[in-house]
């Protein structure tokens, strides 16, 4: 029997059916066998009987990204929880489209400290001279 079949009981005979792995519980044992049970819910990674560790992977990989965030008041921050969702990504323990919004969030984020370090950086300009020097446009 394949690895990826599961044994349905019917009422005259037993029939296999080939589950993706998408629609497999992502479970795995201790000997590293991943569960043979569909999941639960299309929005669930686990069968009826794992959801709780589920519940305590996404527990751990919350508290694990707000470690690696910090205050996010630097790019360094950032760098560092984007760095620790790349590896929960590569990991599957985050979806590819929940790590492109994170990604997103981080990308709008250092836009953000380097809007803030572009004007502190004009404040400090108009307070030497009393007039803000900004750059012309290049006009052909």
């Amino acid at each position: 029997m394949e690895p990826n079949t599961l044994l349905v009981a019917n009422s005259a005979r037993s029939k296999s059916i080939d589950l993706p792995d998408a629609s497999r519980c992502a479970f795995t044992s201790v000997n590293h066998r991943r569960c043979r049970m569909p999941i639960a819910s299309p929005d669930s990674r686990y069968c009826g009987s794992h959801w709780r560790h589920g519940k305590a992977d996404e527990q751990t990989l919350c508290s694990e990204l707000e470690q690696a965030a910090g205050s996010l008041q630097g790019p360094e921050d950032v760098r560092s929880v984007l760095s620790a969702v790349f590896r929960a990504t590569a990991q599957n323990r985050i979806p590819p489209r929940k790590a492109a919004v994170l990604g997103y969030l981080g990308q709008m984020l250092l836009r953000a400290h380097r809007e803030v370090a572009h004007r502190r950086i004009l404040d400090q300009q108009e307070q030497d001279s009393g007039y803000i020097d900004v750059p012309r446009p290049i006009r052909d």
